[in-house]
């Protein structure tokens, strides 16, 4: 997990490949993240603890990052849940924050 979290977790948000290079930061769909991966990382830090100093950092920033660029709505009304769609993000240069991201809203498999 500790590797994880520094390779993929750095930014709050679920980084993909497992080898993440320069500041690209591409995600899992994100039906994916809330369905498998993020009762994951609650379990984990419910039993370990805040590994490493990243893993909260995670479990705060996956649902705020999804909220904020993951769907579409008026205001804060939530009017579309296309849960096969995906965010393509780039960081900061030290990886520890998000910059930017892009929502592709294509249905299916997204992206």
């Amino acid at each position: 997990m500790q590797e994880f979290i520094e390779d993929n977790l750095s930014t709050g948000a679920i980084c993909q490949p497992d080898k993440v290079v320069g500041t690209e930061c591409n995600q899992p769909q994100t039906f994916m993240q809330l369905s498998m991966m993020y009762e994951f990382f609650c379990r984990v830090y419910s039993n370990y603890g805040d590994l490493n100093n990243g893993l909260f950092k995670a479990i705060v920033g996956i649902p705020k990052t999804l909220y904020e660029h993951g769907t579409e709505k008026n205001s804060e009304i939530i009017f579309n849940g296309n849960h096969a769609a995906l965010l393509g993000c780039s960081t900061n240069t030290g990886r520890t924050a998000l910059a930017s991201c892009n929502y592709d809203n294509v249905p299916g498999d997204g992206r």
